[in-house]
């Protein structure tokens, strides 16, 4: 079996996992997971941060968008294009985002900026499954690897996953973009520290 046909295997077994999930029980380890992220280092000491809008199985991060605002963060949501991802700053999740690509919200081009992606100081990466290394294997596009990989500067990067998204081990291919945190609903998990 290829790497790729790996990974596809890995992705169909979590996701169909993620879909099992009450929405109750994914709001309720969605806000353990957030409170968690708000104990990182990291995310307390940046001032813009990018995160990612929630498809329905995932952790949810509306919440965490509103927070971080509040917190006078600058926050930036990706929005989907045929050539990868472009970031904009967004003020007001409610007022300037809207559905877009995968049916998630995206920001409004007309009321959200265009922002250069060398402001980030901090990424919230989504994900389908990664390790305690900080391995992670996302929906099979690309955009973020992609998007990652492009930046003139290293940034730490945290994903927020499930418990059941933690793997032993999962296959990678040249131009994976590792994760420095993994949050979950039980834990927060510094990949540098791992072996």
């Amino acid at each position: 079996m290829s790497v790729l046909e790996q990974k596809e295997t890995i992705r169909r077994k979590i996701l169909s996992m993620r879909k099992d999930l009450e929405p109750e029980e994914i709001q309720h380890k969605s806000k353990l997971v957030t409170g968690h992220l708000f104990t990182v280092a990291e995310f307390i000491s940046c001032s813009s941060i990018l995160f990612y809008a929630a498809l329905e199985g995932e952790v949810q991060t509306t919440n965490a968008v509103e927070k971080s605002l509040e917190m006078k963060k600058e926050v930036f949501l990706p929005k989907v294009f045929p050539g990868g991802l472009q970031i904009y700053q967004i003020k007001s999740y409610e007022k300037d985002t809207a559905i877009g690509a995968f049916h998630i919200p995206e920001p409004v081009e007309s009321l959200a900026r265009k922002a250069h992606p060398e402001s980030l100081e901090l990424a919230i990466v989504p994900g389908v499954a990664f390790t305690e290394t900080g391995k992670r294997i996302g929906f099979g596009k690309g955009y973020y690897d992609r998007f990652l990989n492009s930046l003139a500067k290293k940034i730490p990067l945290i994903s927020l996953a499930f418990e059941f998204q933690i793997m032993d081990t999962l296959p990678t291919t040249r131009g994976d973009v590792s994760m420095d945190w993994i949050v979950t609903e039980k834990r927060v998990i510094h990949c540098r520290n791992q072996t």
